[in-house]
């Protein structure tokens, strides 16, 4: 993006360094700047689009999944089969599938104020590597992977 409109710009700031008057100016900014935000928006709504469908193409794989795991079950009961184990085996396969969607979104770590990377996992608070109150982590601690249970 800056190279695309590296030009416009350096013509700008050479017009400004010359003296050109204030009206000119802000014409010509006001342009740059439209022009930019035209194709940001072009380029966000493209990559949203993609975002879209990817996302609509795992849920609805979910969803899928989801039919048939009730079709199977409400075929073993029915059929009045013990249904612990499919239970047992489709729940934690879920939970499993959850975490691991988590995990991917998470992996990023945390910031601490200053805006130094802290290692994902950690939880970090006054400089101390652990929880210090002993409380379970808190909703912030889980949503940024910025606790960990052996600290």
């Amino acid at each position: 993006m800056r190279d695309e409109f590296r030009e416009g710009w350096s013509d700008y700031y050479s017009r400004r360094k010359e003296g050109a008057d204030a009206e000119t100016l802000a014409t010509l900014k006001a342009e740059l700047e439209t022009e930019q935000k035209a194709l940001l928006e072009q380029r966000r709504d493209e990559a949203s689009k993609e975002l879209r469908s990817s996302r609509d193409g795992i849920y609805r794989d979910m969803l899928d999944g989801q039919r048939d795991n009730r079709a199977g079950l409400r075929a073993r009961q029915e059929a009045g089969l013990d249904n612990a184990l499919f239970l047992e085996t489709h729940a934690s396969a879920a939970v499993t599938a959850a975490s691991r969607a988590m995990s991917r979104r998470n992996s990023r770590g945390c910031r601490s104020g200053d805006g130094a990377k802290r290692d994902a996992g950690t939880y970090e608070r006054g400089g101390a590597s652990r929880n210090p109150s002993g409380r379970p982590p808190g909703r912030h601690e889980i949503r940024h992977r910025c606790w960990r249970a052996d600290g």
